[in-house]
């Protein structure tokens, strides 16, 4: 991304600054048996407000601020009072569908949402889409139209991520007989009903449905588990066309369930539900190069024959949380962009408040987790504090911000690595403003 210094600067004060800011659509989660984390400054907290109790599927959506919207498992609506929205009862999803659903905004509105919901197998209402007015009810919502049909030929996954555009949206399913993916286009016309289709990889019956599907945070990669087939599927995503590709087994992972991106989309994770191998989480580096060196690369991050792993869902703080049926944790996946053993995972990082998961953790798009990291060093005062971001492959551009306040306005920097000189003692703020593909993201440290 090229642009004139000044008229970034520009671009940057009177537009881009705010959207940035706008990553905490992730920020609320409700899942398994009324069990709910709040995101905090990226630190998650058990709630127990929620009002869904759901075996699998479930799907959150906050507005740009972090405040909650709604959330559903793709038979209820429920808005931020915890009650069920208006006419936001039945919808043609099923709480026991692997992911029942996942709610995508309208491009171009300001209160408009789709929920999209998909049955669960051998169900044959398959996916359907009904449509949220935000601006109903004092804020609170109404489901002005309902079960809008799709297709009844796909399964019991649903993934989402940003059109290439950076405005548009794709919602990507499998087909149940045809050995395709399709992809929905949402933009501001609303969701198209012809999909682009490709080939799955996957040449064998569909009919063992269970296991989640993926797109990478940067719509870059694809992955997806058939439990039944004990199989971890992968491959490329174009998200300008909606065309995937490079689609095949990775690997054999008996009764494969969860799957999983880094924040970078780097790395793939992907664990066991059930079966004689139980517990594994796996970690494979998408930069290895072919399928064959990405397999190669696969090394087993933990284990455990005490409990059965289930979802794995990144978090808007860059880490990877993963659920177990009849928990009141949720475990935590800490430095997932880094190789094993840098890695590390801790079984019960999130007490839950007394509520219990079952197998499913929430759905977003996944593009909402793109989260770069930057390092730091010499913080005495009157030394030169150095700054650097630690991945830049995903990042085009940046902005630096240190508030501090002493010098009257933000200093700030456009480089990769940069330095700043603190004038007094103090906590600071200090946020990277990035950009990757025209898209505009936000992450920040508190320095002393």
């Amino acid at each position: 991304m090229r642009y004139n210094f000044r008229l970034y600067i520009l671009a940057i004060v009177c537009f881009i600054l705010p959207s940035a800011k706008a990553q905490k659509q992730a920020d609320w989660w409700y899942f398994g048996d009324y069990a709910g984390v709040h995101f905090v400054n990226g630190v998650p907290k058990g709630v127990t407000n929620g009002q869904c109790y759901t075996y699998e599927g479930c799907a959150v959506v906050s507005d740009a601020k972090g405040n909650l919207l709604m959330y559903t498992d793709g038979s209820y609506v429920w808005n931020s009072n915890h009650q069920i929205m208006q006419n936001g009862s039945g919808l043609l999803g099923n709480f026991s569908a692997t992911q029942s659903g996942v709610i995508v905004p309208k491009p171009g509105s300001k209160n408009l949402y789709y929920v999209f919901s998909i049955d669960a197998y051998p169900g044959t209402n398959g996916l359907h889409y009904s449509i949220v007015d935000m601006s109903q009810n004092s804020g609170l919502g109404k489901v002005t139209t309902k079960n809008a049909a799709l297709s009844s030929d796909l399964l019991e996954k649903l993934s989402a991520v940003k059109h290439a555009n950076g405005t548009d949206f794709w919602v990507l399913s499998l087909s149940n007989a045809s050995d395709s993916i399709y992809a929905y286009l949402v933009n501001s016309s609303g969701v198209n009903s012809t999909p682009v289709v490709s080939y799955s990889g996957d040449n064998t019956s569909s009919s063992v449905c269970l296991g989640y599907f993926k797109a990478s945070p940067d719509g870059a990669h694809i992955a997806f588990c058939q439990t039944g087939l004990n199989s971890l599927y992968y491959g490329n995503f174009n998200a300008s066309t909606g065309k995937c590709s490079n689609m095949g087994k990775l690997d054999s992972i008996p009764d494969c369930y969860g799957v999983e991106f880094s924040a970078s989309s780097n790395k793939l994770y992907a664990d066991n539900n059930s079966g004689a191998i139980k517990g594994h989480i796996y970690q494979y580096d998408l930069k290895a190069g072919s399928v064959a060196q990405i397999k190669s690369s696969k090394k087993i991050v933990y284990t455990t024959t005490d409990y059965l792993m289930a979802a794995m869902q990144l978090g808007p703080n860059g880490n990877i949380y993963v659920t177990r049926s009849g928990a009141k944790v949720l475990g935590e996946l800490s430095l997932a962009d880094s190789t094993y053993p840098t890695c590390k995972y801790k079984w019960n990082a999130v007490d839950l408040k007394g509520k219990q998961t079952f197998d499913g953790l929430p759905t977003f798009i996944q593009s909402y987790f793109i989260y770069v990291k930057f390092n730091y060093s010499d913080v005495c005062i009157l030394n030169t504090t150095k700054f650097s971001v630690v991945d830049s492959s995903k990042v085009d551009s940046v902005l630096w911000v240190f508030g501090d306040s002493s010098t009257g306005s933000n200093d700030s920097s456009i480089s990769m690595s940069t330095e700043h000189q603190f004038s007094k003692a103090g906590n600071y703020n200090v946020s990277l403003y990035y950009w990757h593909d025209s898209i505009a993201y936000s992450t920040f440290e508190s320095i002393t």
